[in-house]
């Protein structure tokens, strides 16, 4: 998962990378649209151009301005998709410390209760005594008492 997590993060600012230079190229090519509606215009007031070439001029511009929109909005998107994938890499990260500390804290256990286990045979009825003995029904109690007396 965290792997995956990774990845999508890379991916995500890979696509951001992408947003930022298609805003780029659609800017450039509205601020070329506007040269030649401003250039149109005059060649128009001089009667130079028809005022459908006008016209076909201003719509190219309405047209990169809309493309200007629509990069900006994708970039927006875009960088949202970076904030998530971010969350989740750490989300992800979270879980795998947490899963080291209770590995860690299972390991400590462990140790901690090998080292309590009775290794002779005198350890063992020690043990068997004093904690298991004392849970077992009072006949159980006498029976055994009486067969492990060493």
């Amino acid at each position: 998962q965290y792997n995956v997590a990774q990845v999508a993060v890379d991916s995500a600012r890979q696509a951001v990378v992408a947003a930022q230079s298609d805003v780029n190229k659609t800017e450039v090519e509205l601020n070329a649209a506007n040269r030649e509606l401003k250039r149109n215009a005059q060649l128009l007031e001089s009667g130079v151009i028809s005022r459908q070439i006008y016209d076909e001029s201003k719509d190219r511009v309405d047209n990169a301005q809309a493309s200007v929109q629509t990069a900006k909005s994708n970039l927006d998107s875009r960088r949202l998709t970076i904030k998530d994938a971010s969350a989740r890499l750490a989300q992800q990260t979270v879980v795998i410390r947490d899963a080291k500390r209770a590995v860690e804290t299972s390991r400590t256990t462990i140790n901690a209760s090998n080292a309590a286990v009775p290794v002779t045979v005198r350890e063992l009825v020690t043990h068997y005594e004093e904690k298991e003995l004392p849970r077992k029904a009072f006949s159980t109690q006498r029976t055994l008492e009486a067969s492990i007396r060493i």
